[in-house]
């Protein structure tokens, strides 16, 4: 037999380099550092606030991007002049209306005008509005507004023979040459986004498992719910206008937009809901990865439920409708270049009811739908495009909303509304109001006579 051979004994203490306390303790360290991190990390990541917000985020952006356009005219310096036309065919009330005015009014309508124009001088500190609707080239309405030294002013044709001064203007404290109206926005959008996100309270949040459809399969999904009350949106929205009142910019942007914005408040009796009624937002995520994979929409009014649902899945996109439990709708969303493809389908018999098409190209959009029900049809078109384009200049628009009903085969009404525009950046305003009365002057025998007056010029339409 052979004799078993020991392994060489080796002595640690004394094979390589002594590992040395200090820089083992260092090592442990880092380790622990590293690990608490990625830690806190992944419970950042998890927390059902911040996926909310994330989600939030998502949806703001979508909207977003399909609103967003190109400057063409840079600044706050510009001309609108648009002309309006309105052709609306109500043919159910001209074949059953006994009444002879009500038929009479949209077949005048026809003739009817509009002009609108605006101008806006941010350097001059001016801004001038006007509205003249005519008809058959009478005057039915001519007016203007005006500001000018921090101050309002408005003339009504056949009301006075001069302008009419209205008080203090602030309308100018949020816009500066250097600050563009569509920077302003974006400031304000922001600021209120973020504020809103702030003031979300880690209680507002449900967390659990649950299964649920996607891609026609049900998944595991960590499902966080958001849901608000009466109570909770008086919570939110006191803490949003409190922060907007602290920050000088967002208020005096608001204050452009509502004078009176810093008296608003939020108490106990204030009601954003009405009784018996609670909304709800679900976000439903990946379990590990936290994506978003599924939003729900949730509004309980007393024993009803009405919910809202969209399925973001590898393949399609899919929104169902939903009532009390039972399917009403379901729409197949395909995105397109550019836009997106809607089919919306009759869950009760499977039928396509209609399509909706949503586009947005550099310089237009198109909003356009045909919806289909066992009652009628409905089909709506909006397309906006910008032509004769010369960038820092002018440009022009057209916008056309053309709309038709019908009900059990018969037309109800069509018609349509076309808005034609050019908007240039020569911002000469040149208004006289040396002769403005005050407001306060003016007596209550001459508004009753001036709204007899417009009573009598409208009633001839």
């Amino acid at each position: 037999m052979k004799q078993e051979q020991s392994l060489p004994q080796v002595d640690i203490k004394e094979s390589g380099r002594k590992k040395s306390p200090k820089k083992m303790i260092v090592f442990l360290l880092l380790f622990a550092i590293l690990f608490i991190g990625l830690g806190v990390f992944i419970a950042y990541l998890s927390n059902p606030k911040r996926i909310v917000a994330t989600a939030m985020d998502q949806v703001s952006n979508r909207i977003e991007e399909f609103f967003r356009e190109d400057s063409i005219i840079e600044g706050n310096d510009f001309n609108i002049n648009s002309d309006i036309h309105i052709d609306i065919e109500n043919e159910s009330l001209a074949q059953n209306s006994m009444n002879q005015n009500e038929i009479n009014l949209f077949q005048n309508l026809k003739q009817v005008q509009h002009h609108f124009s605006m101008i806006q001088n941010t350097k001059e500190k001016k801004l001038y509005l006007d509205w003249n609707i005519k008809q058959k080239e009478q005057d039915l309405f001519y007016g203007k507004y005006f500001v000018q030294d921090a101050t309002k002013y408005y003339y009504i044709q056949d009301f006075l023979d001069t302008y009419i001064n209205a008080g203090n203007s602030n309308y100018f404290e949020s816009l500066e040459e250097v600050v563009t109206a569509k920077e302003n926005r974006r400031y304000l959008y922001d600021f209120l986004l973020q504020s809103l996100k702030n003031s979300l309270k880690e209680d507002y949040f449900m967390e659990k498992q649950e299964t649920t459809m996607i891609d026609e399969k049900e998944q595991k999904m960590r499902k966080i719910t958001f849901e608000l009350s009466n109570k909770r949106m008086r919570e939110i929205a006191a803490a949003v206008l409190a922060d907007v009142k602290k920050d000088e910019t967002a208020s005096k942007i608001l204050m452009t937009l509502y004078p009176n914005f810093k008296k608003l408040k939020v108490d106990e009796t204030t009601m954003f809901l009405p009784n018996q009624t609670s909304f709800s937002w679900n976000v439903y995520t990946t379990k590990f990865t936290y994506q978003v994979k599924k939003y729900e929409l949730i509004f309980i009014q007393g024993e009803n439920q009405t919910k809202i649902t969209l399925e973001l899945g590898k393949e399609k996109q899919v929104a169902n409708v939903i009532y009390n439990n039972q399917i009403l709708y379901t729409a197949n969303i395909s995105s397109k270049e550019n836009g997106y493809q809607i089919e919306v389908i009759n869950a009760r018999n499977g039928q396509s009811v209609g399509k909706i098409q949503i586009q947005k190209e550099k310089n237009s959009s198109l909003f356009d739908i045909h919806i289909k029900t066992e009652k009628g049809n409905i089909e709506f078109q909006l397309t906006q495009q910008k032509k004769n384009i010369k960038q820092n200049k002018s440009y022009d628009t057209s916008v056309i909303f053309t709309g038709a009903v019908t009900r059990e085969n018969t037309p109800i009404w069509n018609g349509k509304i076309a808005i034609d525009s050019t908007i240039t950046t020569d911002t000469t305003i040149e208004e006289d109001v040396r002769s403005a009365v005050l407001a306060s002057s003016i007596t209550q025998e001459q508004k009753d006579a001036f709204e007899q007056k417009l009573v009598n010029k409208f009633a001839g339409i």
